[in-house]
Order: structure tokens, then sequence, then C-alpha cells
């Protein structure tokens, strides 16, 4: 009601007046019958995106979608930011455009490719974007993936909307061809590559089938499907259909192949809704569309209570696990191409996979890494993968080269420089500067990773790491508990953060139960179980976890230097102490 809303709204600028009580001004202003923010009292990036001219300023303020995430109750307010998104993409979009077309005539082609990659997130249809890509790409000599740009434009406007390219988009293939001097065939049926016009995985998702026996359900399972999109979107390394052409299949059936071929996709997610009484249930199972095999399936039982609430909660139990079950299968399928038939996306891949087996694996997998960067030197997850095997190199007791964190650093500038917009890199650089004891920029990239993508569980086990080592133990238990809740059957690497986490809240029988439950864990892992041991007097059991540290590192290790990279990643010094007095009793030479 109306008198109710506005003492909430009172309370709300009650407690605002309390935490702005520190602060020279209070950034709004309150009277009676209105409330308006203070536009003196500090900047919008809302009206500096209106007035900004110029490439500098809009990259600047290029952020991704207006208050993306923000969910209201309430179908007028509702209304509000969907118009607002609208609005904003649009001036976005013209100023992009405009800014592409000064940036090329003054032949600043690096930005005009960044601008365009910046225009085609908001318009993935926008002509002007796709051929300004294709000209940067001839520009630096990359004549096969400018031809390969216009393969993904000239797909995209067939299947969303049934045209070909602009004249001016194919008289630049056509000259792009002919300057190469051999031909290439104009684009017919997608490739073995995904439509999307790289090597990533694509991914549809078919409408969830009603199976209720109740059509006024069926908001139910359109919802769930159009959720699950939305937040398969958000991973960057995927290349999702859009809804609009996914329900073009609703209500038919249709064979995986069929859709895998139709699209261009090599995987499809299909799924079923039932409701029964007071309970859901959800079945979604993972198809490579090639052969129809199923890679992965899970029911979700849930009682039906704020249907809204359900769906989203439903939502995130898929979108957590969904994407981890997808890589595995793309991995087994890298793993079984020939070491000489390799691309820079399949060098990558297998290079994560043995990241995440072993340490003793990690100089293989960098050699991967930089086998990527060779084959195409803007592979930006290969870049930011060098700079996290070398940086976790520290604790390893093997360190990669002579300044492991320095060569760290220069390959994660190059990934930011060429991955800005990609959560997994951003997750990998609060990593990276969390090892270096460089907190205030790790808890910022861990911010920026988590406003791209929430669900992602690597960028969750990263945000569990710096909450833990800036001092929040019992937040970074949580997070690592909640992936585990939603993945309980995750790899076991998952539960390094957890141990950790668990040790400085000073739990340590919990933290022993987690690190115990790891099989064939790193060697450092062993230290921490000492320490664990150690501190609640179970000293023949942390002496023989020495033991097995010692008998398994390498000989000329220096336990010291190790103990000196871990304590750095401690912001407060008496958590790094906490590990040290651990580490004393235990019996390790500190």
């Amino acid at each position: 009601g109306e008198e109710q809303a506005r003492n909430s709204l009172r309370q709300a600028f009650a407690s605002l007046r309390k935490i702005f009580k520190a602060q020279e001004t209070f950034p709004f202003v309150v009277t009676e019958e209105d409330a308006a923010i203070d536009t003196q009292a500090f900047t919008l990036d809302t009206d500096q995106l209106s007035e900004a001219n110029g490439w500098p300023a809009l990259e600047r303020l290029h952020r991704g979608t207006f208050l993306e995430g923000l969910s209201i109750q309430g179908q007028t307010i509702q209304d509000w930011p969907l118009a607002e998104r609208q609005r904003f993409d649009a001036l976005r979009a013209d100023r992009l455009a405009g800014c592409i077309a000064d940036l090329e005539t003054a032949e600043e082609h690096a930005s005009a490719l960044v601008a365009a990659q910046a225009l085609l997130g908001i318009e993935p249809l926008n002509e002007i974007a796709h051929r300004a890509i294709m000209r940067s790409h001839a520009q630096t000599g990359e004549r096969a993936k400018a031809l390969k740009q216009y393969q993904s434009c000239s797909e995209l406007l067939q299947r969303e909307l049934d045209i070909e390219p602009a004249p001016e988009t194919r008289q630049l293939y056509d000259d792009l061809k002919q300057q190469g001097g051999a031909t290439v065939a104009p684009p017919t049926e997608p490739a073995d590559s995904d439509v999307s016009g790289s090597d990533t995985p694509g991914l549809a998702v078919l409408p969830f089938e009603n199976l209720s026996g109740d059509p006024d359900q069926e908001y139910f399972s359109d919802g769930l499907t159009e959720d699950i999109i939305t937040e398969l979107s958000r991973f960057r390394e995927l290349f999702v259909i859009a809804p609009n052409s996914s329900f073009s299949y609703k209500g038919k059936a249709v064979k995986v192949q069929d859709v895998g071929a139709d699209l261009g996709v090599g995987y499809v997610v299909e799924g079923s809704v039932r409701r029964a009484g007071d309970r859901v249930r959800v079945t979604v199972q993972l198809v490579e569309a090639a052969t129809g095999k199923h890679i992965w399936a899970e029911k979700f039982d849930r009682e039906l209570t704020g249907i809204f609430e359900l769906q989203d909660e439903i939502t995130k139990a898929i979108v957590i696990v969904l994407p981890k079950r997808l890589q595995g299968a793309m991995i087994e399928s890298v793993r079984r191409k020939p070491s000489e038939n390799l691309s820079a996306y399949d060098c990558y891949m297998r290079g994560r996979w043995l990241f995440n087996q072993s340490s003793s694996q990690d100089p293989l997998a960098l050699e991967l890494f930089r086998k990527a960067v060779g084959i195409d030197p803007d592979c930006a997850h290969a870049h930011a993968e060098i700079a996290n095997a070398l940086s976790y190199s520290v604790f390893t007791f093997s360190p990669i080269g002579g300044d492991p964190m320095s060569a760290a650093l220069d390959s994660l500038e190059r990934a930011l420089t060429l991955g800005e917009g990609d959560p997994s890199i951003h997750n990998i650089a609060a990593e990276v500067y969390l090892i270096c004891g460089q907190h205030d920029l790790a808890k910022s990239h861990s911010d920026k990773a988590m406003a791209f993508n929430p669900n992602d569980t690597t960028t969750l086990l990263g945000r569990a790491s710096i909450l833990t080592y800036m001092g929040d133990h019992q937040a970074g238990v949580d997070v690592v508990r909640e992936v585990l809740r939603y993945d309980p059957r995750s790899p076991d690497f998952y539960l390094e953060g957890l141990g950790e986490a668990l040790y400085m809240k000073r739990d340590y029988d919990a933290a022993v139960e987690a690190y115990r439950r790891w099989h064939n864990p790193p060697v450092h892992m062993y230290t921490q179980l000492a320490a664990s041991y150690a501190q609640i007097g179970r000293m023949e059991e942390a002496e023989a976890a020495r033991r097995v540290f010692e008998d398994r590192c390498p000989k000329d290790s220096d336990f010291a230097c190790y103990a000196a990279a871990h304590t750095r990643i401690c912001k407060r010094p008496e958590d790094a102490e906490h590990w040290l007095e651990g580490y004393r009793k235990a019996g390790l030479p500190i």
C-alpha cells in the first residue's frame, strides 16, 4: 500500500544516512514527496555515456548492460529497467558505430576491432561491426580470420532473419578473396567449427517439455528454458543459440542430429518439467549432436514454494554444473585429435585439462598454452593460462623460470588487453594478483568476474579464495560449500579452497576432512594437512603427512620460500602468522 511503501522508503533513507554519515555530502535529495539522486554529489556513468564523444570515453564506459542482474518485484517497475536497457543499448550502438568509422579513418585498426567487438555484443547482426572486424583482421595480415568473420556474419543473418549480407559486406568478402589469390567458397552449411565462427563449443537449449498435463504450467517450462539460455550466455567460452532460434523447435519431434545440423552446433540440451502436487521435478540432459550420445543427465526435485524463486534456483543448479560437463566432453574430443593437428583452441583445452590433473603436469600444460599463443597470438585465454601456470608454480616447489611472477604479470597484461570483457580472464587476474599479494587488484578483478558471470564455478572458487585470504574465512567456506552442494561430483581440486578456509577459521577437524577427501593432491597440500593435524595435537598424523611431503617434493626444494609465498597472499598479518604457527608445530623447516 501507499503508506507502507512510503514508510519503507523512509527507513531505507534513514539507513543510507547512517552509511554516509562519515561523508561530507549525502548523495540524495529527499523531501516529503520526492526522492532523487543528487547529481552534484558524484558523477553517473549513464550521464557520461549520453555525453561521451570519441573512442577513449566510450571504451571506458562500455561495461555491459544497464543494471544487469537487477530483479525487482512488480511488473510496473520491472518495465523501467527493460526500457532503459533498450535505450542505452541503442545509444551505445549508435556511438560505437560512429567511433568505428572515425577509428578506421584514422587507421587505428586495433581500437576499431575492439569497438566493433563491443558493438557486436549489443547487436550481433550489425554488419558495420562485422565489416570493421573483417577489415581489422585484413590489415594485420590475418585474411583467413577476416573471411571466417564473413562466414559467421552470413550464417547469423541467414538463421536469424533469413536474409543475405548487404552488398557492401559481400563486396568486401569478394575483395578479400581476390587479394589472397585463392578461391574461398562462400559459406553454405556450417563447417566442423560452430556457427560462432570459432572453435568454441556451440550449444542449443531446446524448449523444456511440459509433462504436467496442465497447459497453464507452460509458462514455467518456457521461462526456465529462457533463463538457462540467458545464464549460459554469460559463459564467453560457449556460443549459445538465441532463444528465438531454439524456440522454433517447440512442440516438434526432432532429432538432436537434425538440430545440430540446422543450427551448426555440437551440443544440445533437452529437458522436461513435471509438476505433481506441491513438488516439481525437472530433468535435463546434455547430448552430443553428431552422435546422439548422452554426456550428462540430472534430476532436480524441489518443493513448489515461490514459483519464481524455484525457477531461479533450478536455473542456477543447471548452469553451475552443465558448462563443466560440456567442457569435459570437449576436452575428451580434443584429446582424441592427433597432436600434429591441433588448433590454438585445442592446445588451450588440452593444457587446461593437464593443469587441473596434477601440478607435475604444469610444465606440459604451460608448453601447450605457449603453443596456442604461437598459433594464435591473440588467444587471450592462452595468455591468461600462461600467467596462471607461472604464478601457481611458486607453490609446486619447482618455480618455472627465474622470476615466474614477473613473467606471469606480463602474460596477464596481454590477456587483459585482449579479453577485457571475459569473466574467466578477470578470474585468473584475481588469482594471479592474489598470489602477488596485490589484494586490492585481486578484489577488483574478482568483482568484475562475478559481475559478468556469478554462476561460473571457477569464478566462485576464485571468489572464495579472495574472501578467505582477505580475512572473511566463513564467507570463503560458504562459497565453496555452495558450489559443492550444486555439484557434489565436482573435481577434487575444488577442495583446496575449502581446506584453506576451514584452517584459517580454526576449524581444524573439518579442514583435515576436506584435505583427506582429495585423491592424489598436489604435494604442498600435505604441508597444510600436517599443519591442521598439528593444531589439534594429532602429532603422529602430522608427522606422517610431513613425511609424505618430504618424500614427494623435489630434493632441492626450499620450504621457507614456499611458506613466504603462501603467507604473502594473506592480507592480515595474523592470518600469515597462523599458517607459520601450524607449519612450525608440524616440524616443517621455516
